[in-house]
């Protein structure tokens, strides 16, 4: 009940517009990364709602991931088949495969050093 009061206490204190400006400016200004975003989900109601835009989501692709944001659509690999999804799924999506190519990579280069050794 109290953590509901102070939720609707911060909502009304400053609007949506603002919330949303200080993201984005955040963004913008690579102040804010997607980790930060994600937090601010976990803030209230209210800034999980807006944490969600994709207008927020589609930026963060862009800044993180220049090279894949201008593929012809915006697809989320899922077992069962490939799907339309927001940008914050997509964001996510292509960060496991990126995370996925580091640790290959890492993988990679540690086998060489360890064949240079023998």
């Amino acid at each position: 009940m109290e953590r509901e009061m102070k939720e609707t206490k911060l909502s009304k204190a400053i609007s949506d517009e603002i919330w949303i400006k200080i993201l984005e400016t955040g963004i913008d200004n690579s102040i804010l990364k997607f980790k930060d975003i994600c937090h601010f989900s976990e803030c209230c109601k209210n800034l999980n709602k807006l944490s969600n835009k994709e207008t927020l989501w589609s930026t963060l692709l862009t800044i993180d991931f220049p090279r894949d944001h201008n593929q012809d659509n915006d697809e989320v690999e899922d077992d069962s088949s490939e799907s339309f999804a927001t940008k914050k799924a997509v964001y996510m999506d292509r960060l496991k495969k990126y995370i996925k190519q580091e640790w290959a990579d890492l993988r990679s280069e540690i086998l060489k050093h360890e064949r240079g050794l023998n």
